[in-house]
């Protein structure tokens, strides 16, 4: 083992792109334990002085939101993330600013068709989907913050595709700190109930505005030598855009239906011990998040560098640092998942199987490597929305065969097999298109 991690301390060390990516996944990562740190504050402060109703309030208010951007972004802060660093290697900083300005311009009428949509809907989806009439007045407000969510998550990426890592992480928690601290303010001077919205939507449109600023700085700071012009096309960006986003509605579909289906076929008790398991389970996405935000826009940049050999060392590299940061928490799980349940309950407990059958597809997520990203960043995208739609649809098939007979263990297989049928069919295909495999399987 001490051999072992030698070899792979060497080979980051040798490497300025893979070095890069350990210091950046370091960054985002610490910055997600903050923002995580803050959030618990958040929801504390709200469950003590505002009570419950409000923290499902907020709750409701954060998926609305949620699933409106989906539809107000349609895939381009992926598509920021690929080009932008295929703009930075080929083309001039007046090109590159031309693409933000024209993602802007989609993601504002885009923006603008979801918000009159929810605004009119917004009585129908109280009454019918909320059943709670009073709910409007924050449906509505939601309707008039798309714009200034989507826009903020579209700049988060085109920072992230500038490779700036320091601002991405102080970006990606700045939203939770602020949101806490306006609502420490307003609870200490100016105690209102609506003192949780307001702080959230002023959190919101702060960070907004700064994202904006330094996305828009980022470009007219680089000192490029390239001054080959190009014009992005609508037309490309969208062409882009779009299997990224049915990729990302499929993968909605994939991490979600499980626990739909399961409380539409089961008990609310079987969901309850289901949800916790899966989030024991998918503890480790947090490393993993923090180290393919940092690979994803190297990706891009070396595979538009045009340099192959390059970009299998990267790959790999970033897959063999993700497996063995992951892999003690996994075994960690596995070892002490009956305990680590306990602490919720003793009727948890009898979560294990499922814990220990979603750590199977975790393990193959992670021993696959970033092969989503990989096939994003370097052209792939539409191979891999087939890819992920297949195991989508198989997901659902196994779940209505599966939960009748075996339960939330049922749930859990169908959740193992879709993950690691997804990762498999990328695997195979970039080892065929590429030549190389990015995985790792130690053993």
């Amino acid at each position: 083992m001490h051999q072992l991690r030698q070899q792979i301390l060497e080979k980051i060390n040798a490497n300025q792109h893979l070095k890069e990516i350990v210091h950046g996944a370091g960054i985002i990562f610490a910055a997600k334990v903050f923002a995580i740190l803050a959030g618990l504050g958040t929801n504390l402060l709200i469950a003590r002085y505002y009570g419950t109703e409000m923290v499902g309030v907020i709750a409701i208010i954060n998926a609305v939101l949620a699933i409106c951007m989906i539809f107000s972004l349609m895939g381009t802060d992926v598509a920021a993330l690929r080009l932008i660093p295929e703009y930075l290697q080929k083309y001039s900083s007046s090109s590159l600013i031309a693409l933000q300005k024209k993602m802007i311009v989609i993601v504002a009428l885009l923006s603008a068709i979801m918000t009159i949509v929810l605004f009119l809907a917004s009585p129908f989806v109280c009454r019918v989907f909320l059943d709670d009439p009073d709910m409007q007045k924050y449906i509505v407000l939601v309707a008039c913050f798309i714009f200034v969510q989507s826009l903020a998550t579209l700049n988060m990426e085109t920072i992230r595709g500038f490779q700036s890592m320091k601002i991405y992480a102080c970006m990606q928690s700045s939203r939770f700190v602020l949101n806490f601290v306006f609502l420490a303010i307003l609870s200490l001077f100016f105690f209102k109930e609506s003192n949780p919205i307001y702080a959230l939507f002023a959190a919101i449109f702060i960070t907004s505005l700064a994202l904006l600023f330094f996305a828009l700085r980022l470009p007219r700071k680089l000192k490029t030598t390239v001054q080959r012009e190009h014009q992005p096309s609508y037309r490309t960006i969208t062409a882009l855009a779009l299997p990224m986003f049915l990729t990302s509605v499929i993968f909605v579909v994939i991490y979600q239906s499980d626990t739909l289906m399961l409380g539409a076929l089961r008990t609310e008790a079987e969901v309850g011990i289901y949800t916790i398991a899966l989030k024991l389970a998918v503890l480790s996405n947090f490393i993993l998040i923090s180290v393919n935000s940092t690979a994803a826009p190297k990706f891009s940049q070396i595979y538009h560098d045009g340099d192959l050999e390059e970009l299998k060392v990267v790959a790999q590299g970033s897959t063999r640092i993700a497996f063995w940061i992951i892999m003690p928490i996994i075994l960690l799980s596995l070892v002490f998942g009956r305990q680590i349940l306990g602490l919720f309950g003793e009727e948890f407990v009898v979560g294990y199987t499922v814990l220990v059958i979603l750590l199977v597809g975790q393990y193959a997520n992670v021993a696959a490597g970033a092969v989503g990203l990989f096939l994003d960043m370097t052209g792939h995208e539409k191979v891999f929305r087939n890819i992920v739609i297949f195991a989508g649809g198989l997901n659902i098939l196994l779940n209505v065969i599966l939960i009748p007979r075996y339960h939330m263990n049922g749930a859990a297989v169908a959740s193992m097999v879709s993950i690691i049928t997804w990762n498999v069919l990328a695997s195979r295909y970039i080892k065929k298109e590429f030549g190389f495999s990015i995985s790792y399987v130690p053993w």
